[in-house]
């Protein structure tokens, strides 16, 4: 059934760039989570634990050092030597986080986001890149917000970028049921497991609550995985699997009845 929508006559939103910040303060026993789980691949495979940590994990992204991967960087080799030197890697992750340089914080090599609400794109050719923000919210009226928060963000596509034709999305809220709720069933129906990509917050998001604290629930079924996690089948040490989906924009503009 398509959600009842009020905002058709309502003037298409502004488009609007957000500046790319941390929305979330994340504790230490984040960056734990994640290095228990390179350091189980390391030791299993034998691979450096800084390689590793570099292709398993989001703290490139988290450092600063935007997606352009590139392990030469003089802020990343800094990281790689405090590893080497045997520093406690909690505290050095988390002192990488909290205290980027001021060059890092100017990286220009991320695409612009637009935010409406509970999500926000970027768009790169044809392709829009749907993105989920974790705004911790609950209670009878989240899907009538989320519809709307949609509505406007498609709205705002169809008017400012007419070039659009695809729409994906890739995160561990699509392995809930809630968004069956507010996404169109032709991109609800286009998901599939996403098993070897470890690099995206869209994964390691499900870890923490609006505010950036870890679920100890969450944290302690993963950490129990891991002890006896076969190296082929990593995503498995997840208690909730990370899905990606596309589809045509107009299911969009259909359901949520942008004119």
């Amino acid at each position: 059934m398509e959600p009842k929508n009020p905002f058709n006559q309502q003037p298409v939103p502004k488009i609007q760039s957000v500046e790319k910040k941390e929305s979330l303060k994340f504790e230490p026993e984040y960056f734990n989570i994640e290095l228990q789980f390179a350091k189980t691949i390391s030791e299993k495979t034998g691979q450096p634990l800084e390689e590793v940590i570099l292709n398993n994990t989001d703290f490139y992204r988290r450092f600063g050092l935007g997606k352009k991967y590139n392990p030469n960087k003089p802020r990343w080799q800094e990281y790689v030597k405090g590893i080497q030197e045997g520093k406690d890697l909690v505290a050095l992750s988390y002192e990488f986080y909290t205290n980027p340089p001021i060059k890092e914080k100017k990286e220009t090599d991320q695409k612009p986001n637009v935010q409406f609400g509970n999500f926000k794109y970027d768009i790169e050719g044809e392709t829009v890149d749907l993105h989920f923000v974790n705004k911790g919210q609950d209670g009878i009226n989240k899907i009538e917000t989320f519809n709307k928060d949609l509505h406007d963000l498609f709205a705002s596509i169809k008017e400012n970028h007419p070039e659009a034709t695809k729409v994906k999305a890739r995160s561990w809220l699509l392995g809930t049921p809630i968004p069956a709720r507010f996404l169109p069933p032709a991109f609800i129906d286009s998901l599939q497991i996403e098993k070897t990509n470890f690099k995206a917050g869209s994964r390691w998001g499900q870890f923490v609550d609006q505010f950036g604290k870890v679920k100890p629930k969450f944290r302690d079924a993963f950490l129990s995985r891991l002890q006896n996690i076969n190296i082929e089948n990593l995503h498995e040490a997840f208690p909730i699997q990370t899905y990606e989906g596309e589809s045509d924009i107009t299911e969009f503009y259909k359901f949520y009845q942008v004119q």
